[in-house]
């Protein structure tokens, strides 16, 4: 596999609060590589709006999710082909994804009691 071109001028998104309005980076969203929402703090969680379910093609480009103690998130629209970092500590409602990233290499998915099972890796 090719590996993919360095992004000039990489952005990152990293709120505490959720994101109701994602059009707000759709003039830079070829360079979004890592998004953060939320807080690992133990007394801070948020509700979720929404992940928009086209995130995999919105973000191309995203390398990191991270998404810490938010209430009502269940599952993950898909995920980039290129995600190397998922990370969903925190989350007591999340209950898992439907399929993995074909790069990923860390999961991390601490303190979400509802995970019943992950699907495996690809090969």
């Amino acid at each position: 596999m090719d590996p993919k071109p360095v992004i000039a001028n990489p952005v990152v998104i990293n709120r505490l609060e959720p994101i109701t309005d994602w059009s707000e980076w759709d003039d830079r969203r070829d360079r979004v590589v890592k998004i953060v929402i939320g807080s690992l703090k133990k007394e801070e969680t948020i509700k979720m709006a929404t992940l928009p379910e086209d995130l995999a093609n919105r973000f191309e480009n995203l390398t990191h999710l991270h998404l810490w103690g938010i209430r009502g998130l269940k599952t993950l629209p898909p995920l980039p082909t290129g995600l190397k970092c998922l990370d969903v500590r925190k989350c007591p409602d999340f209950e898992g994804v439907a399929e993995m990233p074909d790069g990923l290499e860390t999961l991390d998915y601490g303190e979400c009691r509802k995970v019943a099972r992950l699907p495996k890796a690809p090969p």
